[in-house]
């Protein structure tokens, strides 16, 4: 458990448990054990009063009473019990979290609800307007001060909201038509959809999950769109078992196929969220080491940045130097580019690191709207009057808004220190690096990718996050595989996210999704299983699958490659090799099914005839490794050692030989007697290799056999390495 996490008392948790088993009474009791504890909470709702009515329900069964809404009333039994159980999960969590304590401070101040917001909301829009009448003086006093009281309201509000009890539905209708309000600021909007997605995120509420989808589906502004569908896609959560009408918000709102669309770019947007410091570290290793090299500016040790000089025997002794240096910057710049193009979050590693500035330690402004008239930008705005770079790190920073801010914040303990020149470049838009087209800017992937970064930079470094538990969590990111989803038209984009999966090496979707993937009438989700099944060492079950396909299917290849390797990994050899020779005939250009069915003859002691094919396959692609061992290996179970030491060596000559080339190896020699020689090839192999000699013998004990090595001699052999490495 992390430093700022807590964990739910047991008896919440286990109530909660007992509802989605749908176990009434036992919730009942939990609940009751937990307000014993702590009696200082009192939940909307008599826990006593829903335990009557439970107990009259049980009363009228018992005498007889047929009662045709018995499971309906028993159902909205369950509903009552968990929305008192969450309001208790938050008032809790108000005393014990620090972000809850946090907000609960933050939003004590506002003592107005309702209608009153909507009229402040309102009343800020007005007196924007109402600006434009003012002389240019009073204007821009008059402009700091209604947004300093606006952000101030804003960040009240927004505590309130993320750290809110159980909705009811007037309140869900409440809020749906105030941020669907063309009356009000967007960016005020923005701010409270993240305000309430963070509060379902957390503590499940059926109530604000609706406002959400219907926020999402109503919405004209793409910004208040794609936040409300961020909030709702990762609020699911145990309570769907006893909300079912969730699940049927969620059905409809999946009718719609640019929803499903969006969905499917969200997963796949969140694995590359996840991916950052993979990608930060790609980046300081195989790039910054350029960029920095070929830099042409110098920081002095009082923080002074100024450009190198020039070396003047440079053009002398070099002349082509500066054309190189630029050629490698431009290089190392394109591939980060290369990786933003692609989803990566190039961004992450440094901006990790300007997250200290007192700016964030107010929640709300990790998910506020960059904008020029932020109260806690006025200083560097005021540095900077009359240059353009905060304009276009405005419209063009290629950032998302919790990083623009960094930027600007750091900029303003700097810009002092900047050199004149270098301060003449802040007026160009080239300042801020390449950029996306605005007409790019203004698409729902690109909206949506620049708020998930915010999201996730403020799961990943807020310093205030005790209570709050993180959608980036292991254990929540596939959204996709949670049971709201995998019965709606989504699903017919699942084998694209698993495919996706793989290939992002997210093993970790890729098992999530993969089982709730189940349409034996779909070639693509039988693929799908039969890898999961194969990667969870069950190559039987994987098996069962790709026959019927291929009983199915005959002709499908990808289908009979994955039942060759199921059969191989079962040991059935005959029935591997039937399907690596079917696809080595289909496709006989193909080195990986020629090489995949010389193995399987070789496992079949059809070394000659393995060996015929490996010969014309190194004939056609000459020093490839991969044939040259295969062959090898054919080799000596041709007894052909002589033949099998010489590419056993070009292949131990290699710059960085495979471990396994050194046991092979040492089986040839020890197999022509070498005993010194094969000795020293498996020690070197257990250098390499984490492993134990005697479950590798076993493995390869049928080639072995064929030069009559016993079971004496590999425990000898394993005694004489051992006795080699004591030495």
């Amino acid at each position: 458990m992390k430093m700022n996490e807590i964990k739910d008392p047991p008896s919440l948790t286990q109530a909660e448990q007992c509802l989605v088993e749908h176990r009434l009474k036992d919730a009942i009791a939990h609940v009751k054990a937990f307000m014993a504890d702590n009696q200082y909470l009192h939940p909307e709702e008599d826990v006593e009063r829903i335990e009557k009515d439970y107990a009259l329900m049980l009363d009228y069964m018992l005498r007889g009473f047929a009662d045709n809404q018995r499971q309906n009333i028993y159902l909205r039994l369950m509903q009552r019990l968990f929305r008192c159980l969450q309001n208790l999960r938050v008032e809790y969590k108000k005393r014990q979290a620090t972000f809850y304590i946090e907000a609960q401070k933050r939003a004590a101040s506002l003592t107005i609800s309702g209608e009153a917001v909507r009229s402040r909301l309102e009343a800020f829009v007005a007196d924007l307007a109402m600006l434009s009448l003012e002389d240019d003086d009073t204007r821009q006093d008059r402009s700091a001060e209604l947004h300093r009281r606006q952000q101030e309201f804003i960040t009240m509000l927004f505590c309130r909201l993320a750290t809110d009890r159980q909705w009811t539905s007037g309140q869900s209708d409440f809020y749906e038509q105030l941020l669907l309000s063309p009356t009000i600021d967007t960016g005020n909007a923005q701010v409270l959809v993240s305000a309430v997605s963070l509060s379902a995120m957390n503590d499940w509420d059926a109530m604000k999950i609706r406002t959400l989808i219907h926020v999402y589906q109503k919405s004209g502004d793409e910004h208040v769109r794609q936040r409300a569908l961020v909030g709702w896609a990762l609020s699911f959560h145990n309570g769907q078992t006893i909300f079912p009408e969730v699940a049927a918000w969620v059905e409809e709102a999946c009718q719609s196929e640019q929803t499903v669309r969006e969905l499917t770019e969200l997963q796949k947007q969140m694995v590359f969220c996840m991916n950052a410091d993979r990608d930060n570290d790609r980046i300081q290793r195989d790039i910054m080491p350029t960029l920095m090299k070929n830099s042409n500016l110098n920081i002095t040790r009082q923080g002074i940045i100024s450009e190198k000089d020039e070396d003047p025997m440079e053009d002398i002794l070099d002349p082509g130097a500066a054309d190189r240096r630029m050629e490698e910057m431009e290089e190392g710049i394109q591939k980060m580019m290369n990786m933003q193009k692609q989803g990566a979050d190039i961004y992450f590693g440094g901006f990790s690191q300007m997250k200290r500035f007192p700016f964030f330690y107010n929640p709300a402004n990790w998910f506020t709207p960059f904008y020029l008239e932020h109260p806690g930008i006025a200083a560097v705005v005021k540095k900077l009057q009359g240059r353009k770079f905060l304009v276009f790190l405005f419209e063009n920073g290629p950032f998302c808004d919790s990083d623009k801010y960094s930027f600007a914040l750091a900029m303003n303990t700097v810009v002092d220190r900047l050199p004149e020149n270098m301060l003449s470049l802040l007026d160009n838009a080239e300042a801020m690096g390449p950029t996306a087209p605005p007409e790019e800017q203004q698409t729902a992937a690109y909206i949506r990718r620049m708020y998930l970064q915010d999201l996730y930079r403020f799961f990943r470094i807020c310093p205030q996050l005790g209570g709050l538990r993180s959608p980036f969590d292991n254990e929540r990111f596939v959204f996709a595989a949670y049971p709201e989803l995998t019965s709606t038209p989504l699903k017919k984009h699942f084998a694209d996210l698993c495919q996706f999966f793989r290939k992002q090496k997210n093993n970790q979707a890729f098992n999530r999704l993969a089982p709730q993937y189940a349409d034996d009438g779909d070639s693509a989700s039988l693929l799908v299983r039969a890898m999961y099944w194969l990667d969870r060492q069950q190559p039987g079950r994987a098996r069962q699958l790709l026959e019927g396909l291929i009983a199915r299917e005959p002709d499908h290849e990808r289908g009979r490659l994955l039942l060759a390797r199921a059969c191989f990994t079962m040991c059935d050899y005959a029935a591997a090799l039937d399907h690596y020779g079917a696809l080595h005939t289909i496709n006989p250009e193909n080195q990986g099914y020629a090489l995949n069915y010389s193995l399987a003859l070789c496992k079949m002691n059809r070394y000659g005839d393995a060996a015929a094919l490996l010969f014309k396959l190194d004939y056609e692609n000459p020093g490839q490794p991969s044939i040259q061992r295969m062959l090898a290996w054919a080799l000596m179970g041709q007894k052909k050692l002589e033949q099998a030491e010489k590419l056993w060596q070009q292949l131990l000559a290699a710059d960085n030989p495979e471990a396994g080339d050194f046991l092979n190896a040492g089986y040839c020699a020890w197999a022509d007697n070498r005993v010194g020689e094969a000795v020293e090839r498996f020690r070197l192999f257990l250098e390499k290799e984490e492993t134990r000699l005697e479950q590798e013998f076993e493995n390869d004990k049928e080639l072995l056999a064929i030069f009559g090595i016993t079971k004496t001699d590999m425990m000898l052999m394993q005694d004489l390495v051992s006795g080699n490495e004591n030495e």
